[in-house]
């Protein structure tokens, strides 16, 4: 049974696909000190990064800490020291680390701040220590030592104050997180000297267990005391990244080897590490609702490179993550910021949307990746609305185009809203976009976007629409390479270069399958009478996929007012049946013949080329 339904009712009776939004992140790379390794450790909630990198080629003798702020910053070291380390940064980007100083082999706790260095083992009274943990209130924590076992601690930055948090019954202990009330996590001994992960807090040091073997280190704690970190499965096997959650351990499992890791936590109780895959290869993960997810799969910008580990989140979701080759040897570090939606350098935006409670106006889509540079793709939208009230006949219609560059972690597109006005129908002269405005769009998922625009022609328009898509989403994904699809890649803007300034979208849509066009044009004596001489219609029917000679009725919709709902709704009549023929991807036909509306009486055929490059998939 062939469906032919006016657009009003096609946007009403099809619930739109709404998609869910899995995680995804672009990469941001922080850049090196110049020698081969970079490795980050801590993040703040501005994405500061804490860490040490190689200074030159002679490697580990000459590695520094750094502060990561949109650049890297080589922090130094002790006075006339070699080497420096930066393990994790605080709100106020103080840095927690060790460095040695000129003649001394042995490393001491230190704290970076704003160009000072301080050295904390005077404080702490042994001959070496660090420093792997700093809160927002100055707090730090680490381990100190005379040559024999070190000794975790805790230092009061309020107090001037250090408290020595003792073991679990055995003689050694290292603390490596600390949160913003002061608790600790780490390992200690027990009396049998296997490492057990601890909580300090207000109630000592507590043990925390293993998954069933001897050993657990705790890595990472959060505001509500949840400790995440490693642990040895029964037999010793292992060992598994583990979530404590106060009460009990659990195992967040591997990407399918036998071994895991997890370095951080953040108050969401999103995790971080790295974690074996079949093939024994470290990959960095992060585990959130449930599940550990490789961010090798969910990450662009990468170029190719392998994300091994992943040592530190911040509230915001973002997440300090590494290629590593070898151990400590880490050529690439990079800054992960999650992509809330998906990624706008996609051909799959590309489509017909629409707010349905305004349904009868609408917004038409495509997106043209990498057409700026890598990474940065351009969008083009059509605008198919009305003028401000009253509503009335075919001269109140109104249709603007608007583009701007779609680049990928970028959480919108910026546009340039146009108006093109002066032609006449399927006829010169060649009309130029004028500027009218300006807006955004944000996309919240593949299925899901608000425009928000502002007109600067004087009529003080400015709103914002919510827009879902028309038809089912076909190839947008989020996180994921996209699966191109042959009819899909038909959709888009297709035009007479003859006419410029006028033309069709057209989107071909598999998953109903269904046709839907929009045509933007003029009246037949458009030319003198500005924007009441602007006309648009749509053209929808169900369609056999793989074809490319669609015959679809033609609708002309009136009866509306700009961006608003109006009693009653607009009309949209059936006023032509017109055949669109592919005879290649960047070729086309259209042939109408208007049996009603404005243009009774009018037949012809156009000669469509494609706007911007064919899709790779087209075919």
């Amino acid at each position: 049974m062939t469906r032919t339904l006016p657009w009003l009712c096609l946007a009403v009776c099809m619930a739109p696909t709404a998609l869910g939004a899995p995680l995804a992140y672009v990469a941001v790379p922080i850049g090196s000190l110049g020698g081969q390794s970079t490795y980050g450790t801590g993040i703040n909630a501005s994405g500061q990064i804490s860490g040490w990198g190689d200074t030159d080629a002679s490697g580990a003798i000459h590695r520094h800490a750094f502060l990561y702020s949109g650049g890297l910053g080589n922090l130094g070291t002790l006075s006339g020291g070699t080497q420096s380390f930066g393990y994790a940064i605080n709100a106020a980007g103080q840095v927690a680390g060790s460095s040695n100083a000129g003649g001394v082999a042995q490393l001491h706790a230190v704290v970076f701040s704003a160009g000072t260095i301080r050295d904390l083992n005077p404080l702490l009274g042994g001959t070496i220590s660090n420093a792997y943990a700093i809160n927002a209130a100055g707090d730090v924590a680490g381990a100190f030592g005379s040559g024999g076992a070190l000794r975790a601690y805790l230092y009061r930055a309020s107090s001037n104050a250090v408290t020595d948090l003792g073991t679990l019954g055995g003689t050694l202990s290292q603390a490596y997180a600390i949160n913003v009330s002061g608790d600790v996590t780490g390992y200690a001994h027990v009396r049998s000297s296997d490492a057990h992960a601890f909580r300090y807090g207000s109630h000592g040091i507590v043990d925390l267990g293993t998954l069933g073997g001897k050993v657990s280190i705790g890595h990472g704690i959060n505001a509500a005391d949840h400790v995440v970190g490693e642990a040895s499965l029964a037999g010793d096997a292992g060992p598994h990244a583990f979530f404590h959650d106060g009460n009990r351990m659990f195992d967040l499992g591997t990407l399918g080897g036998t071994l895991s890791r997890a370095w951080a936590i953040n108050s969401a109780d999103t995790v971080v590490g790295e974690a074996a895959d079949a093939t024994g290869a470290s990959r960095a993960f992060v585990y959130a609702a449930g599940a550990m997810i490789d961010l090798n799969g969910i990450t662009s910008g990468l170029n190719g490179v392998a994300l091994t580990t992943a040592t530190a989140v911040n509230d915001a979701g973002q997440i300090v993550a590494m290629s590593c080759t070898a151990t400590l040897v880490c050529p690439q570090a990079f800054r992960l910021d999650p992509v809330i939606g998906p990624d706008l350098d996609q051909h799959g935006l590309t489509g017909s949307w629409y707010q349905p409670v305004t349904s009868g106006q609408g917004i038409e889509l495509e997106v043209f990746p990498d057409l700026v540079a890598p990474g940065t793709g351009f969008l083009q939208g059509a605008w198919f609305t009305f003028d401000a009230p009253p509503a009335g006949g075919a001269d109140r219609q109104r249709w603007y185009t608007f583009s701007g560059n779609a680049q990928s972690g970028k959480p919108n597109v910026p546009v340039t809203i146009y108006r093109n006005v002066g032609g006449n129908f399927n006829a010169g002269p060649i009309t130029t976009a004028q500027p009218v405005g300006t807006g955004t769009i944000t996309f919240s998922s593949c299925s899901a976007a608000t425009f928000d625009y502002t007109f600067s022609d004087g009529s003080g328009r400015a709103g914002s629409i919510a827009l879902t898509r028309l038809l089912p989403n076909v190839t947008c994904t989020v996180g994921t390479t996209p699966t191109p699809d042959a009819d899909f890649s038909f959709s888009g803007n297709w035009f007479d270069p003859s006419t410029s300034g006028q033309g069709i979208v057209v989107e071909l849509n598999p998953v109903t399958p269904f046709f839907f066009l929009t045509w933007y044009t003029y009246a037949v004596a458009g030319q003198a009478t500005g924007a009441a001489g602007q006309r648009w219609y749509t053209a929808q029917a169900a369609y056999t996929p793989g074809t490319r000679n669609i015959t679809a009725t033609l609708y002309e919709t009136t009866g509306g007012a700009f961006d608003q709902v109006t009693n009653p709704a607009p009309a949209t009549v059936a006023v032509d049946t017109a055949t669109i023929t592919f005879a290649s991807c960047s070729s086309a036909q259209l042939a109408y013949s208007f049996t009603g509306g404005s243009n009774a009486g009018r037949n012809g055929t156009i000669a469509l080329v494609r706007v911007g490059p064919v899709p790779p998939s087209c075919r």
